[in-house]
């Protein structure tokens, strides 16, 4: 299914591993779509799917002519509950309708929202959702009261600050000031302590102890 399907579920457990190899695929995902001369411009959890060996794989891009006029057009006939929630996760410059065309940085802030998702497990601005509706959510994201900007809430972070520092720095309000995504990656590998982690790896690893134990 999807990473929200997963994230939702609590009856899966995941571990801090775990979490950094659903992150390190992700950027993964974007450093092809870049290679190939591409951009996602609709990066969410909904579209982030896992297959059967725990691998996240992008889906829902297109076109660029086609993504490009998805988003300066912020018209729609239907503006419900549905409509706000699939826009947590868009860059407010490109909330506003303004994008000179390169949605690499609004990847980044895409990516950003992922990045408190998969620590926190509350969905996109979930503490928030929790006391507004989502259009109030996007018109403090687009309009900051008082200049500071609106983003979701870090406190009582599980993880260590290294991934908050990251994350925040994805959600940048100037889209410049944002990472490249090869640096967000380098970065995420650090805080593993150098590895890339493998979740398959990882698993076949701990059955492999398992079955010696056994054996012992």
């Amino acid at each position: 299914g999807s990473l929200d399907d997963v994230l939702q579920n609590e009856e899966i457990q995941i571990d801090y591993s775990f979490k950094t190899s659903i992150r390190i695929d992700i950027c993964n995902g974007l450093r092809y779509l870049k290679k190939m001369g591409l951009n996602h411009g609709n990066l969410k959890s909904y579209n982030c799917m896992i297959d059967n060996r725990w691998t996240v794989k992008l889906s829902g891009f297109g076109l660029k002519n086609m993504m490009k006029a998805h988003y300066m057009s912020y018209e729609t006939d239907e503006r419900g509950y549905t409509y706000y929630v699939r826009k947590l996760w868009t860059a407010p410059e490109l909330l506003r309708g303004i994008t000179n065309g390169d949605l690499e940085k609004a990847d980044v802030y895409s990516v950003g929202i992922i990045l408190h998702e998969v620590m926190f497990r509350l969905g996109a601005f979930g503490k928030e959702l929790q006391e507004m509706d989502p259009e109030e959510v996007i018109e403090r994201v687009i309009n900051p009261e008082g200049g500071m900007i609106f983003r979701p809430d870090c406190e009582d972070c599980p993880e260590q600050p290294g991934t908050v520092d990251l994350m925040k720095k994805c959600w940048q309000e100037v889209a410049d000031h944002r990472p490249a995504v090869d640096n967000i990656r380098r970065e995420l590998i650090q805080l593993s302590g150098g590895k890339q982690i493998n979740i398959m790896d990882n698993m076949v690893k701990m059955l492999e102890k398992y079955a010696t134990n056994l054996e012992g």
